[in-house]
């Protein structure tokens, strides 16, 4: 299970990592790519985060819990703001990328371990937090009843391993092709 998670959450990654990655293949540079990966990950991770929600709240529907409209409006629009929070991940793998490209000296193993551990760290603090802020939404808005953190383990540990892997993946393929 723990595999099939961290897969999911590199296709997840991946998803998000994409818009940036299609400016730099078509030569975006600058202001403009910068546009493209802040506006593409928050965009993408605005939808993530509110679409859990929207599944949440018919979960909770599908349980007999009563949610009105309002209600829903509220929980989703609160979701939306921890979209800003997918940012994080993305934006620390696309720096790594500029740094790699530019330094020829970045194959040092110590390099991307260092490098890994702190974007898994990143990872796995933002996905806990978020982990806690949905469930704390949909406790406070719709469902008293939760129990908060009960995905924590596994937003914790699926979260730094899909953060590091990536990481790892990232440096790795833009380090061989600033040296080639």
């Amino acid at each position: 299970a723990f595999t099939t998670k961290v897969g999911e959450g590199l296709g997840s990654l991946a998803t998000f990592l994409t818009p940036g990655v299609l400016a730099r293949v078509a030569g975006a540079g600058g202001k403009a790519l910068k546009g493209v990966e802040v506006g593409g990950v928050a965009g993408l991770g605005v939808g993530f985060n509110t679409g859990e929600q929207a599944q949440r709240i018919q979960a909770a529907r599908d349980a007999g819990i009563n949610v009105d409209q309002a209600t829903e409006d509220a929980a989703i629009m609160s979701s939306a703001a921890l979209g800003l929070a997918e940012l994080a991940t993305p934006m620390r793998l696309f720096r790594n990328i500029r740094k790699a490209a530019d330094d020829k000296v970045k194959s040092k193993v110590i390099d991307q371990l260092k490098s890994a551990a702190g974007t898994g760290s990143v990872e796995a603090i933002t996905e806990t937090s978020v982990g806690i802020a949905q469930d704390l939404i949909e406790q406070g808005f719709y469902n008293e009843n939760l129990q908060v953190g009960e995905s924590f383990l596994d937003d914790l540990t699926v979260g730094g391993a899909v953060g590091a892997l990536a990481d790892l993946v990232v440096t790795s393929a833009a380090g061989r092709r600033s040296v080639e």
